[in-house]
C-alpha cells in the first residue's frame, strides 16, 4: 500500500459484553485521497484482527461505492468517508489492522494498525464514546446513527468535532 494524501482516523471503543467477552466498536474516517490515484468511485475497505502471535483470527472485507459528487472532491483531506465494524474479543492483546483503498489499485491506499486490550473482567465502566447526538432508540426519531448501544442511537466519529455555533457534545459510557 503506498503513501496517498490522507490518512485513517479511527476511534476504538470497548465495551463489556458479558461471558468473558469485550465489545469492540469501531469508526473510520477514510480520505477520499485515496481515489485520487485510481479511476474508480469505489474503495475497498478491509478489516483484520491478529492475536498477539500475530495469527490471523478474522478478515472481513466490503465495497463502498462513492458518489460522484464526492469523488470530486478527492483533493482535500476533509472529505472523509465514515466506516463502522463491532467484533467480540476474549480476554488478550490483539492487533487490528485496516487498509482502504480503490477498488482499481489496491498498491494505492491507506493502512493503519491499532492494538487493542480485551477486558480481563467485568471492568468498572466502558470506554467513553464521543459524539455530537445521543438520543433513545425510537422509531419515530427518524435518526441517522453511526452505531447504537444500550437502546441508545450515537451519533459519532473517528474525529469528533465541535462547531462554534453548535457546542453540543453528547458522550455514552456503560
Amino acid at each position: 500500500v503506498a503513501d496517498v494524501p490522507g490518512d485513517l482516523e479511527t476511534s476504538l471503543v470497548r465495551s463489556w459484553a458479558g461471558d468473558g467477552v469485550t465489545t469492540v466498536d469501531g469508526l473510520v474516517q477514510v480520505p477520499l485521497a485515496i481515489l485520487a490515484g485510481g479511476t474508480t468511485e469505489s474503495y475497498r475497505f478491509e478489516l483484520y484482527i491478529h492475536d498477539a502471535d500475530g495469527t490471523q483470527l478474522f478478515r472481513d472485507s466490503w465495497v463502498r461505492e462513492v458518489s460522484g459528487r464526492a469523488a470530486a472532491y478527492t483533493e482535500t483531506d476533509a472529505s472523509t468517508m465514515l466506516e463502522s465494524f463491532r467484533f467480540g474479543l476474549r480476554p488478550g492483546t490483539y492487533e487490528i489492522e485496516i487498509l482502504a483503498y480503490p477498488t482499481d489499485a489496491a498498491d494505492l491506499g491507506v493502512r493503519q494498525t491499532l492494538p487493542v486490550t480485551a477486558f480481563a473482567g467485568r471492568p468498572v465502566a466502558s470506554d467513553l464514546f464521543l459524539a455530537t447526538r445521543v438520543e433513545p432508540l425510537v422509531e419515530s426519531s427518524g435518526g441517522s446513527w453511526s452505531l447504537s448501544r444500550g437502546g441508545f442511537g450515537i451519533s459519532a466519529a473517528a474525529r469528533t468535532v465541535i462547531l462554534e455555533d453548535d457546542p453540543e457534545l453528547f458522550y455514552y459510557i456503560e
